[in-house]
């Protein structure tokens, strides 16, 4: 049962615009939430709860007057740096290339193959072409 207040649910909708959601093949996900204006003063402290209640990470980006608009051409979205984390911004990928396991790590909202079955194979593929297969 969520004990989630009003006032912490009020914190993550207010100026709400866009959520990205980022999930791993293994289940593991993050959340980008994406405000027109500024965050709520307690938007971490709600980010913090919801994380421990559901264990799904929260991060923030806001924006206001010209960075609206560069947010809705896209160009923005990449700018990690301008991110509010509660905790992190990334999922963990695993591969398997040449007998090894790499671990990736996807940062939300920025440009990945959402299909991991595709991924593997591209991988093997380009494996296999650059070792001479």
């Amino acid at each position: 049962m969520s004990t989630f207040t009003d006032r912490a649910k009020w914190a993550l909708r207010k100026n709400l615009k866009y959520v990205h959601i980022q999930a791993s093949s293994r289940g593991e996900s993050v959340m980008l939430l994406s405000y027109q204006g500024s965050l709520p003063r307690s938007w971490l402290a709600a980010a913090e709860r919801f994380k421990a209640e559901e264990g799904i990470p929260l991060a923030a980006l806001s924006f206001n007057g010209n960075t609206w608009r560069k947010a809705k051409e896209g160009a923005f979205w990449r700018q990690r740096d301008k991110r509010v984390l509660c905790d992190r911004d990334w999922t963990e990928e695993h591969f398997e290339c040449a007998g090894r396991e790499l671990v990736f790590e996807q940062a939300i909202a920025i440009f990945s193959q959402p299909n991991h079955g595709i991924s593997q194979r591209m991988l093997q593929w380009a494996e296999f072409h650059t070792r001479g297969g």
